[in-house]
């Protein structure tokens, strides 16, 4: 059957999704598996060196390879940034293909052993707790008295149940699939009319859909690394401010540029050791420069080193950028519409006008990077949370109103939890002070190796 914009599903983006069957079927059997891992976990003690057995035997008739170059391989940054420390530190780190093609599974050697991966370094295949089940992880929420907004949760046929329910808890709401991420099938109701609407789209997604009170407040991200380290940050939806002059196409196009200049400029960074930025400064001066299909083109043409001295290259690999461009697209021209607004509108000096429905990366939204801000009763709440999940590596979604402040004196409701969490966002953030979340969870590892034994 032939793909095409039309039967795209609208709900799933960004993810580009036609149908959800293997979504209902991964439902199904996802528990089974689980299972029948852990199982084999315990009955074999020695499986890291089974896989990496197994590897080195496909490796030998050509079917597996292990990649020291990585540039023609469309990896994200979630996994660049990991790459890119482990250059740093020297450590022999590969990716393994199959069949030429990427799995998003690094093989690297700590201490003479050799240790696997998918995407981020601890990230649990064994998980103590499925967490990134809402299902699972509010029930854990419950049991332990932590805040998380009033919800039930349905089964696809209860349509009716949940209808009734959503009277009882009070508008706005939020429905939305036990699982899932990046916003997907998620709604956010704001009377009775718009419910069943909402309830559908759910169901469309998977067996099982949640009905939740609307909590007020910042979408906040806290990542747990090791059990020891806290990162924080906020996501806020793609928007632009009105200076009373440009219209909202003009701002996005601004924006867009600024960003493409920020990404340019943190790749030559770290890409290069300076004492002279002359050369940077000259050819951002010109705004051609500055296209995104550009900035790759630039950074490897014009700033090899003409003064070994004065700029050393280091061997990082090009990060494509984690604040993404805003797009210009049918989806965001409908949601202006339903703020009365078009592209050829023009805000009011200091208005800021929300682009988007979902705050994800892929639409542009801004990270803005509040670890140092982040009270400390807040860090040392979420740090026992991981430590109650048994978990090296979660990221946690809430809602509050100011990270600076104690949790009881504001609106604090955790969402839900995500183990394989985009950390990037630390190193890389809109404002704010950058992390080195990438070489925190290195020196973990260095100082542990048993912390990459959960694949």
């Amino acid at each position: 059957m032939p793909k095409n914009s039309k039967q795209v599903c609208p709900d799933c983006l960004p993810v580009i999704r036609y149908n959800h069957n293997d979504l209902w079927v991964k439902f199904w059997i996802e528990p089974f598996f689980l299972n029948y891992f852990k199982f084999i976990r315990l009955i074999i003690p020695f499986r890291r060196q089974v896989l990496n057995l197994v590897l080195e035997i496909l490796r030998l008739v050509k079917i597996v390879r292990f990649e020291n170059k990585i540039e023609k391989f469309n990896l994200d940054n979630r996994s660049l940034i990991f790459w890119n420390e482990a250059q740093i530190l020297n450590l022999r780190i590969a990716l393994i293909t199959f069949l030429g093609q990427s799995t998003e599974l690094f093989q690297v050697q700590i201490n003479d052993q050799i240790f696997l991966f998918e995407q981020v370094p601890l990230v649990s295949s064994f998980p103590k707790i499925n967490f990134d089940s809402k299902l699972i992880f509010k029930n854990f929420l419950n049991k332990n008295k932590i805040s998380t907004p009033p919800h039930e949760i349905f089964w696809f046929w209860q349509s009716q149940k949940a209808l009734k329910y959503a009277e009882t808890l009070g508008f706005p709401l939020v429905v939305k699939p036990v699982n899932g991420s990046l916003s997907q099938h998620v709604s956010i109701v704001k009377n009775l009319a718009e419910l069943p609407k909402a309830i559908k789209i759910a169901q469309k997604y998977e067996p099982l859909f949640m009905v939740e009170k609307f909590a007020k407040g910042s979408l906040i991200r806290v990542n747990v690394i090791a059990q020891k380290h806290v990162f924080v940050c906020q996501r806020i939806a793609t928007n632009v401010v009105g200076n009373g002059q440009n219209s909202i196409l003009e701002l996005i196009k601004i924006k867009n540029t600024e960003r493409n200049l920020a990404n340019f400029q943190t790749n030559f960074q770290n890409n290069y050791q300076k004492s002279n930025l002359s050369k940077l400064t000259e050819i951002t001066k010109k705004p051609e420069n500055l296209q995104s299909k550009n900035c790759q083109k630039i950074s490897k043409n014009n700033l090899e080193p003409e003064n070994k001295e004065s700029l050393t290259k280091i061997s990082k690999i090009i990060l494509k950028p984690t604040l993404r461009q805003i797009k210009i697209d049918e989806e965001l021209t409908n949601f202006l519409a339903t703020q009365n607004l078009n592209l050829e509108s023009i805000l009011k000096n200091g208005d800021d006008t929300c682009l988007n429905s979902k705050i994800t990366l892929s639409r542009g939204c801004d990270i803005l990077e509040l670890t140092d801000k982040a009270h400390p009763e807040i860090k040392a709440y979420f740090l026992k949370i991981s430590q109650l999940l048994s978990a090296n590596l979660v990221g946690f979604d809430l809602l509050c109103d100011d990270v600076s402040l104690p949790i009881l004196e504001q609106n604090f409701a955790i969402l839900e939890a995500n183990s394989c969490p985009y950390l990037n966002m630390h190193e890389h953030p809109s404002s704010g002070f950058a992390q080195k979340v990438a070489q925190t969870v290195w020196q973990e590892i260095l100082k542990n190796p048993k912390l990459l034994e959960n694949y």
